[in-house]
Order: C-alpha cells, then structure tokens, then sequence
C-alpha cells in the first residue's frame, strides 16, 4: 500500500505539469494573447487534470486516504523529511554562496546583496520555525 501511495503522489506531480502545458496549449492555439491569461490557462489545465486524476484514483482505492495519513503521522517519515530538510537547506546555503561569490568575481553587487538577503532571510525563517516547533515539541 506504501508503494501505492508514493505512485499516486508522484503521479500527481507529473499530471498536474501535463495539465499546465495542456492548458497553455490550448491557450495558444486558440490565439490567447497575454501572460496572466496564459498562467491562468495552464492552472486550470493543471487543476482539471489533477482532479480527474483523483477523483479515479479515489474510486479505484478508497483506503488510500487513510494509509496516506498513518505515513505522514509515522517517525521514520518525519525523520526523513528532516533529514532531507536539514540537507536541501545546507545546499541552499552552499548555492548561495557560490553566488554571491560570482557577484564578487564579476562586480555586481546586485547579484551580492539579492544572495546575501536571500541568505539571511533563509536563516532567519530556519530559526523562526526551530524555535516555535522546538517549543510544540
């Protein structure tokens, strides 16, 4: 049922980018002009798709609801995901980094202060969230 689960998930994830490239699609070929028009069309190819998707997945496995709520409450799972939190963000950190370091190289000191920013605001949210779970937990 596990393997189900994830297959549903993943599933989900590349419908609903079918369903956007539908959208914008259709879209163009019916000679759509203009950017928010376009967006609008590929969330709503996206949501069509997706709720069709789920809706026959959910006639097909009516338990899967509830499976997927026992592997989200479960420890293993909560210790992965911040595991790979803890590492996604040590990446982001190494990305910036290197950023800012090409802004250094080539002399733009916007590419320095956006990355610099967007590093202390990534900081700052990280602490934020530790300390209000810290204090749930």
């Amino acid at each position: 049922m596990e393997n189900r689960v994830n297959r549903y998930y993943t599933l989900l994830g590349i419908f609903s980018s079918i369903g956007y490239f539908i959208g914008t699609t259709v879209f163009v070929l019916f000679g759509g002009d203009g950017r928010l028009y376009h967006f609008i069309s590929g969330v709503l190819g996206a949501a069509v798709l997706v709720i069709t998707y789920h809706s026959y997945y959910q006639m097909r496995f009516p338990d899967l609801n509830r499976k997927a709520e026992q592997l989200l409450n479960d420890e293993r799972t909560i210790l992965v995901k911040g595991k790979s939190a803890e590492l996604t963000l040590k990446l982001l950190y190494l990305f910036l980094l290197i950023v800012m370091a090409i802004g250094v190289i080539i002399d733009d000191s916007w590419i320095r202060y956006a990355s610099a920013g967007a590093f202390l605001v990534l900081n700052t949210i990280n602490f934020i969230i530790f300390k209000v779970l810290d204090r749930k937990m």
